[in-house]
């Protein structure tokens, strides 16, 4: 075993002693019952809207041979699940991203999305440092274990610090992530099924520009899975 897999196992342990699988709901931290999922009671599992399976977002861009980027969502981001994004991103919450990857893993043994390379969406490199870590990271990281898929999680990077997105237009945030994305080694991407990672789903401008740049490379096919998605289209 080498030194990296020791430590992420050391690790892995060490979260679980000081937050044990199924001690108490993840949301309101009260008991969990019967009923209970994911770490989460039955009171707040009614909270989230989980989506159903076959329902996705196409984004605008294809390759020249018609190739697109499927982009799924585990979840609708309201109610309890936007409260677990918002504990996990500003509170520090990492833990969390355990049971949020288990919800995204389930969602997609209910497709048929073949993919063998998982690559979160990366932060630029000041903000990680200040946040201490990219959520999108994380829960690629816990997708990776409990899949047994290869996670990149250094190759793709961001090469400016965009602006905040969530007070731009449909437009502008096209315009900000623009070029904001490059590979390290993009020969490691040539004919390569490639998964997207990312917390929340939006407009989708980030994730397509970061395919675009994996298909650009050679990627044979590009989806995107989030842990929440912004219920744009009519329901």
């Amino acid at each position: 075993m080498g030194l990296m897999s020791e430590v992420r196992l050391t690790w892995e342990a060490l979260l679980d002693l000081v937050y044990p699988p199924g001690l108490s709901c993840m949301v309101c931290k009260g008991k969990l019952d019967k009923g209970s999922a994911y770490g989460i009671c039955t009171v707040c599992l009614k909270e989230i809207s989980f989506i159903e399976n076959k329902r996705w977002l196409q984004a605008a861009y294809t390759t020249g041979d018609g190739r697109g980027i499927r982009m799924f969502s585990a979840v609708a981001y309201r109610g309890e699940a936007k409260k677990l994004i918002y504990a996990l991103k500003y509170k520090h919450n990492t833990y969390l991203s355990r049971e949020m990857a288990e919800i995204m893993k389930d969602f997609l043994s209910g497709e048929t999305i073949d993919f063998d390379l998982i690559i979160p969406v990366p932060l630029y490199n000041k903000k990680k440092r200040r946040r201490g870590f990219n959520q999108a990271a994380l829960l690629a990281k816990y997708l990776g274990i409990k899949t047994g898929v290869e996670v990149a999680h250094t190759n793709l990077i961001r090469t400016r610090n965009t602006r905040i997105m969530h007070q731009l237009s449909r437009l502008d945030r096209r315009e900000n992530v623009r070029a904001a994305f490059r590979l390290k080694k993009p020969e490691n991407i040539s004919g390569r099924s490639i998964l997207i990672i990312d917390d929340i789903l939006t407009t989708g401008a980030t994730i397509e520009e970061c395919g675009k740049v994996l298909y650009e490379a050679g990627a044979e096919a590009v989806t995107a899975m989030t842990f929440a998605r912004g219920m744009l289209e009519k329901e």
